[in-house]
């Protein structure tokens, strides 16, 4: 990686170390119907590709579902009869039917629709890229292109949901969204009209050493819209870990 501190430019190698999240045993889900994944691809991918709006969200995010329980958790690897599958990159909880699922942060609703695959599907943008994909919903109570705020009631819960917190197309752990002081990172640049997040999971093996006057060193990053924005790397974060957590999601996402 090269970068430039005080004017000198450094070339320096980064190690990243896969973490380990687990295993979780599941049960077989029955194949979805060709139908289904290709209404999910028309509904759903393109969002993943439209450009980023400015931010809208300010602080820590919400968990979409006050009382649950976790029965995949984000980065596990399913083992089904005994056989390992693939890594979940969303987060499956087990809720109480008809409680209020909740907006979690500030967005604008791009989707809000019944799918074959996930049934009642909200999708909110929050701005600079980040959505939160919202799958399994009892009934929903927002339009899409309706602003809401975080914790305002997007619908009710069935038995269970699951929610896949995406950067663009690339889907990220959401117990570090959900901490007080936010797990997610930015900085306005002047002159540029796009807010770049960082997001700390990305970086999550790496820590940036002190200088000698005791303060991190900057790391620039690129955004997209403005080739000469630099942003600061993240103070270190240590992601508590609770028990009972779990994330699982239909195939195809």
């Amino acid at each position: 990686m090269t970068f430039t501190v005080g004017g000198e430019t450094v070339v320096k190698n980064i190690t990243v170390i896969p973490k380990d999240f687990g295993t979780v045993e599941i049960e077989a889900e029955p194949e979805a119907s060709e139908a289904a994944n290709t209404e999910f691809r028309n509904a759903v991918w393109p969002l993943y590709e439209q450009p980023a709006r400015e931010k809208l969200w300010s602080g820590g995010f919400a968990c979409p579902a006050e009382n649950y329980m976790t029965l995949v958790d984000f980065g596990q690897t399913k083992v089904t009869g005994g056989k390992q599958g693939s890594k979940s990159n969303s987060t499956k909880l087990y809720t109480i039917p008809g409680d209020p699922c909740r907006a979690p942060a500030n967005g604008v609703v791009v989707l809000a629709r019944n799918l074959a695959l996930t049934g009642n599907t909200v999708v909110i943008d929050h701005g600079c890229g980040m959505r939160s994909y919202l799958y399994g919903l009892d009934a929903l109570s927002v339009s899409e292109g309706q602003s809401v705020e975080r914790g305002q009631a997007v619908g009710a819960l069935g038995e269970d949901l699951t929610m896949d917190f995406k950067l663009g197309s690339k889907s990220i752990n959401p117990w570090l969204l959900f901490q007080t002081s936010g797990g997610l990172f930015w900085k306005d640049n002047d002159g540029c009209s796009a807010t770049v997040p960082f997001v700390i999971e990305s970086l999550r093996k790496w820590r940036p050493r002190p200088t000698s006057s005791g303060r991190r060193r900057r790391l620039p990053v690129r955004c997209g819209a403005h080739q000469r924005c630099r942003w600061p790397a993240p103070a270190s974060v240590r992601r508590t870990t609770r028990a009972g957590r779990g994330s699982s999601g239909p195939s195809g996402r």
